[in-house]
């Protein structure tokens, strides 16, 4: 259609000197072609079942094949006729003779001499020439082209145009070879089957209406995006991104926000700052703790570039970012999962259209100062938190985890320290105690050793754990003392502690002054009474021996009667004691 369009804009700007008898003839223009040898090509075909077929040069370097030369009213009666059937494209139109330069087809005779062809008014049966004239013929319906008109219209096309159509086809689920412009065996099944779907005859080539409703359909769909190239002087960038879902919100280094404007909730972030290839690959990990950047998904890097990927239920998110001339320039795009399909189409048109216009980056002051600031934002953006975090600790030197059950309700995934991923072992559900393994072998910088002997009653003990839940990025110790050899209610595999504790200490392990483990500090009971505060139990150390040594752990056990300084106790709690933290 491009071609038509191009040649009717061609002709009204083109005049030649011409025999007078072109000056008065009317001919229908079938097609054009941009090549002399195409449309000579096209020409022969045609001549097989057309006497009255020729070509002509015409401006702009194209070249046109028709029939006639007619009277203008024999002109439209004869286009009538071969639309209705179908023997000529439908988007074939009646051209005036002097329009035509050289003719190229045939050789030997000067079809603009020929004496124009009367036309017999009539149409082929079951097709009703209109009485009236003077009133305009208005097809409902203008007929389909047959398979040997598809095929010529289709050679048409140029490589650009053929790949085009395999996007389309590739993109509606079709097509799944390369998009190389060549139309195989492979193309011509994906036609067939587009055809299917769409209700039309399953022949394998398109037909120039097929075509445009394949494209049209195609293009559609990202019309809405409003696909645009922005330049930010400010961050140094140039990308094409889809502005007809987002719009500018504010600069908070090192990212340009863009937010949605839409019910689609989609979103941009640029990426631009100074650095080096450490800078690079710190942002690898630092985007992983964000909101934006789900668990699941694809990571990869290279040397001068990575990619993340992350999906939940909620968002879907693409990261793209590179390092070149000690800048680093990305982006990241977050949209709705219903929109992967679309949406991963945008971010590779993204990800091809990004550029550096220079120098510039983000100033690491731009933005806003009196914006909103928290622990748990990054540059305006949420940084992923668990569920739920509570303590334990490690009972060997592989990197075993005792710590509570409390912890480990509804997880997708269980990290200890926030980077190591473990996977649950063995529960003991008298006592609520789990133990964990680590996906990957890790050496621990210590590891409890057990109090083989019963402590002394009321003697002095201290607790380890993460009180406030990894706020402070390291354990506390609080020293308290042992209350009770036994539980409230005269059970023996528990121990009362009295100890000023939170809830994050939970799992942590109860040492004695001697450095030995004397237990694993409980959940606080949940009943219908209510405790004074520093009341505490912990499970005893035999009865967490027995439960190691059932899983296989070899743990260790001694029995010590001095005591060691304070600042040391603190240290080797410190060393075993580990923030257990639940993901969703």
């Amino acid at each position: 259609m491009l071609n038509r369009i191009l040649l009717l804009c061609a002709l009204f700007i083109s005049f030649s000197t011409l025999p007078a008898r072109a000056q008065t003839t009317s001919w229908v223009q079938l097609e054009a072609q941009s090549s002399l040898r195409a449309a000579e090509a096209s020409a022969r075909e045609y001549v097989l079942e057309f006497s009255d077929i020729a070509a002509f040069a015409i401006s702009g370097g194209w070249y046109a094949v028709a029939i006639g030369p007619y009277g203008r009213d024999a002109a439209e009666t004869r286009l009538r006729q071969l639309r209705a059937e179908r023997r000529i494209p439908r988007d074939a139109f009646i051209v005036e003779g002097n329009r035509f330069r050289q003719q190229v087809f045939p050789i030997g005779e000067n079809a603009l001499e020929r004496a124009p062809i009367s036309v017999d008014g009539s149409i082929s049966a079951g097709i009703t020439a209109p009485v009236d004239e003077s009133e305009p013929t208005i097809d409902l319906e203008e007929p389909e082209e047959t398979v040997a008109q598809a095929r010529r219209s289709e050679r048409a096309l140029n490589g650009e145009e053929r790949r085009a159509l395999q996007v389309a086809l590739q993109w509606d689920g079709f097509y799944t070879s390369s998009i190389d412009g060549a139309f195989g065996p492979g193309t011509r099944r994906s036609m067939a089957d587009y055809q299917a779907a769409m209700g039309f005859e399953p022949t394998g080539v398109l037909t120039t209406r097929q075509r445009a409703k394949l494209l049209g359909d195609y293009n559609a769909i990202f019309e809405a995006l409003g696909l645009a190239v922005v330049e930010d002087d400010v961050a140094g960038i140039s990308i094409q991104m889809p502005m007809g879902l987002v719009k500018f919100d504010k600069y908070e280094p090192p990212f340009v926000h863009y937010a949605s404007t839409d019910d689609t909730e989609t979103r941009v972030l640029l990426i631009s700052q100074e650095g080096d290839r450490g800078t690079l690959f710190g942002l690898y990990e630092i985007m992983q703790t964000l909101e934006i950047v789900p668990l699941d998904g694809d990571r990869s890097k290279s040397k001068d570039s990575f990619v993340l990927t992350g999906q939940n239920a909620d968002i879907h998110s693409y990261t793209y970012a590179r390092y070149k001339d000690g800048q680093i320039k990305g982006f990241t795009l977050i949209h709705k999962p219903e929109n992967q399909k679309l949406m991963s189409k945008v971010a590779e048109i993204m990800r091809e259209t990004m550029a550096s216009t220079g120098d510039n980056v983000l100033d690491p002051l731009a933005g806003d100062p009196t914006g909103e600031q928290s622990p748990d934002l990054l540059a305006g953006l949420e940084i992923r938190t668990p569920s739920l975090s509570r303590s334990g600790f490690y009972v060997d030197g592989k990197g075993s985890v005792l710590t509570t059950t409390e912890v480990l309700q509804n997880c997708s995934r269980i990290t200890v320290d926030g980077e190591n991923v473990y996977t649950l072992a063995v529960e003991n559900t008298d006592l609520n105690l789990a133990l964990l393994s680590p996906e990957e072998r890790l050496t621990p910088l210590g590891f409890a050793k057990f109090e083989s002997t019963l402590p002394r009653l009321r003697s002095e003990l201290a607790i380890s754990g993460y009180s406030y839940e990894g706020a402070l990025g390291d354990s506390t110790v609080t020293f308290g003392e042992l209350a009770d050899l036994k539980g409230l209610d005269g059970s023996d595999g528990v121990q009362r502690v009295s100890v000023d504790s939170l809830p994050g200490d939970t799992g942590g392990p109860v040492i004695a002054t001697s450095g030995l483990v004397i237990g694993a500090l409980l959940s606080k009971d949940k009943g219908a009474r209510a405790l004074p505060a520093n009341v505490r139990f912990a499970a005893k150390s035999a009865e967490i021996l027995d439960m190691l040594n059932d899983a296989g752990i070899a743990s260790q056990s001694d029995s010590a009667s001095t005591s060691i300084a304070p600042e040391d106790l603190v240290v080797a709690a410190n060393d075993m004691t580990v923030l257990v933290s639940c993901w969703e």
